[in-house]
């Protein structure tokens, strides 16, 4: 099935980065080499990322792993980041939610460095603590979190509480409002998802099935004579009234999408 809206948010969150555009590749790692052997742990973690992905050098997932928990056990955040990531998706190594687990609230828990690696580990972490995976489920505290990778200027952690309050989702009490100022900050910080959200939101909310008037909610339509929610993940009225999404399926957005 088609991937759209929060799966495909969440999706971008837990890939490995790409390598900055470079002219050549070849050169570029040449230059990280050298700054590693002297050194410079971001340079260890540029290193370490080009042997993951094959990035002008030949693939190597181990020698990867290796440099990356050294560049992040010298201080390189970029290097956790990566490190972290490539556990959770078993690349260069075994697949382990757990030590991306650790990594991440390491890197979230930091108070120095930058924003942006900080707010990436913490909005990767809200998503485990929210669906349990590598911990025990606690939705309360992947709010927390949620709300850290926004103040941490993160657009992802703003749009998926903005979602929430919304629809007064995932623990949340509706605030509407609360919600469009977030949406309104994750899409000026480049998220499309968000700000597909919060146009959405704007808009004359139309009225479904059975009359009695238009919904309040964002994503809300009147089936039989019931507001309903039309998009949050554990809709029985996914995209339209009475659209069950089958076993193995879950309401992404108004589509059902494989889990």
């Amino acid at each position: 099935m088609r991937q759209t809206g929060l799966v495909v948010l969440v999706l971008a969150m837990l890939a490995i980065p790409a390598a900055a555009d470079t002219v050549d590749p070849k050169a570029a790692f040449a230059a990280a080499d050298a700054g590693c052997a002297a050194g410079k742990p971001e340079d260890c973690a540029k290193v370490g990322h080009a042997y993951l992905n094959g990035n002008g050098v030949k693939a190597d997932g181990p020698k990867g792993i290796a440099l990356l928990t050294k560049a992040c056990g010298d201080g390189s955040l970029y290097g956790c980041n990566v490190l972290a990531i490539a556990h959770n998706n078993g690349q260069g190594t075994k697949k382990d939610p757990k030590r991306h687990n650790e990594i991440s609230e390491k890197l979230c828990s930091a108070t120095t460095g930058e924003s942006f690696q900080r707010g990436s580990a913490c909005g990767r972490l809200a998503k485990a603590y929210n669906n349990g995976t590598g911990v025990k489920k606690d939705v309360k505290k992947a709010n927390e979190l949620y709300q850290k990778a926004c103040d941490l200027d993160t657009p992802f952690g703003c749009s998926v509480l903005g979602v929430s309050y919304l629809n007064g989702e995932g623990g949340l009490a509706r605030d509407v409002e609360r919600g469009k100022t977030l949406l309104e900050k994750a899409c000026k910080g480049g998220n499309e998802f968000a700000c597909k959200q919060l146009a959405n939101a704007n808009k004359p909310k139309p009225a479904g099935g059975g009359g009695g008037g238009t919904c309040p909610g964002t994503g809300e339509i009147r089936c039989g004579g019931v507001c309903v929610n039309t998009l949050s993940p554990s809709s029985r009225n996914c995209g339209g009234c009475g659209n069950v999404c089958p076993g193995g399926f879950y309401c992404n957005s108004g589509s059902c999408t494989a889990r």
